[in-house]
C-alpha cells in the first residue's frame, strides 16, 4: 500500500459537491480541510460576490492565485478549489504538482438543478434570468472549463453518492 497523499484537490464546476464531499474526505483521512473560497473571504475579509462586483473576475483570480500557492505549506489536507480555479495563471499545473487532484465530474443537468436556487451567492452565474439561460450558461462554461479539469490526475463520477465517491477516490489514492 502507498503512502497516501500530502494534499488531494478537488476540483470541478461549481455545485459538483467539492466542499460537502472534501469535508467527509477529510474527517475520514484525518487530514484538515480547507475550503479555497473561504481562505479567499478571510483573506479579502470580503464575500466571493462582492470581490468580483468591486474588483472584477480579472482581479479576483489573481488574488486566488496567491491564495492557491499558500496551499503548498499544508501537509495532510484536503483543498476543495473554487470552479475556476484550474482555468487560470497556470493553477492546474501548480496543483498536480503540489498534490494529487480530482475532478469531480457531474452532468449538466444536475448542475442545474443544484445551482438554481443558489444564483445570488455566485457571481458568474447571477445574471441568469431562469433555469434555460442558465443550462445555457453552465454548457458553455463548463465546456471552457472541461480541458483544464481533465488534467486532474484523477476524474471521478461525482453524481455517486458521497460514499461512493470516497470509496473510488480511497481506492484511487491507493488507501
Amino acid at each position: 500500500m502507498n503512502e497516501l497523499p500530502k494534499k488531494i484537490y478537488l476540483l470541478g464546476f461549481m455545485g459538483s459537491g467539492k466542499s460537502t464531499l472534501g469535508r467527509e474526505l477529510a474527517k475520514q483521512l484525518n487530514f484538515s480541510f480547507n475550503d479555497l473560497d473561504d481562505m479567499i473571504e478571510e483573506y479579502c475579509q470580503c464575500t466571493i460576490a462582492d470581490l468580483f462586483t468591486n474588483l472584477g473576475e480579472d482581479h479576483f483570480r489573481l488574488i486566488e492565485t496567491k491564495i492557491l500557492k499558500h496551499t503548498q505549506n499544508l501537509e495532510h489536507a484536503v483543498i476543495s478549489l473554487g470552479g475556476g480555479t484550474p482555468c487560470f495563471n497556470d493553477n492546474m499545473d501548480f496543483v498536480n504538482q503540489n498534490g494529487k487532484s480530482i475532478y469531480l465530474q457531474i452532468k449538466p443537468e444536475v448542475l442545474v438543478e443544484r445551482l438554481i436556487n443558489e444564483k445570488a451567492k455566485r457571481p458568474l452565474i447571477s445574471q441568469a434570468q431562469n433555469k434555460i439561460d442558465l443550462e445555457k450558461l453552465i454548457s458553455t462554461k463548463l465546456s471552457a472549463r472541461s480541458q483544464f479539469y481533465e488534467e486532474a490526475h484523477h476524474i471521478v463520477d461525482g453524481n455517486a453518492s458521497i460514499d461512493k465517491i470516497i470509496e473510488e477516490i480511497n481506492s484511487l489514492i491507493n488507501f
